[in-house]
């Protein structure tokens, strides 16, 4: 998966990432996450490696990301 983010956004290689579905009426259900693998300055690219939804991850998917620490 690409997403229009990257080292501009402050994201690093390693971030986690979870995809929500936002439906304009307040709420959020967490469809995927992952991390990246690959980082760009405005590209990066995710591996999902859990999926909570049948929908998918397309084009206008809300993304939200944070460093993994360990």
């Amino acid at each position: 998966m690409i997403i229009d983010a990257g080292l501009r956004e402050g994201l690093e290689k390693g971030s986690k990432i979870d995809f929500y579905h936002f439906d304009y009426l307040g709420g959020n259900e967490l469809i995927a996450s992952g991390y990246i693998v690959k980082l760009g300055a405005t590209k990066s690219m995710v591996k999902i490696t859990k999926r909570y939804s049948k929908k998918r991850v397309e084009d206008g998917t809300l993304a939200r990301g944070g460093l993994i620490r360990e």
